[in-house]
């Protein structure tokens, strides 16, 4: 059962959500000019809103737990200090 836990891809990881799409957009946008210049493989995408009413920039989507952690530690390092991950629905 842990293993299961550990192997599902159904977890994302979250670096910042604002209540409006255009906010969204240009905050990937930033993000990706930051991890572009800092020679990173994360890339960032804005979600829209699902169970909240705020939009989400994302950098690891339908990704295992192992996975999101070490995405967190990435995203974190490139400044993005409240850098989360969350099991999707």
């Amino acid at each position: 059962m842990a293993q299961q836990v550990l192997d599902a891809k159904d977890y994302m990881v979250v670096i910042s959500s604002t209540p409006d799409q255009n906010s969204a957009e240009s905050k990937a946008q930033e993000a990706n000019t930051r991890f572009k210049s800092a020679q990173s493989d994360l890339e960032a995408h804005a979600l829209p809103p699902g169970s909240t009413p705020y939009w989400g920039v994302y950098v690891g989507q339908y990704v295992t737990l192992p996975e999101a952690r070490a995405l967190v530690q990435k995203a974190r390092q490139q400044g993005y200090k409240d850098a989360y991950f969350t099991r999707l629905p």
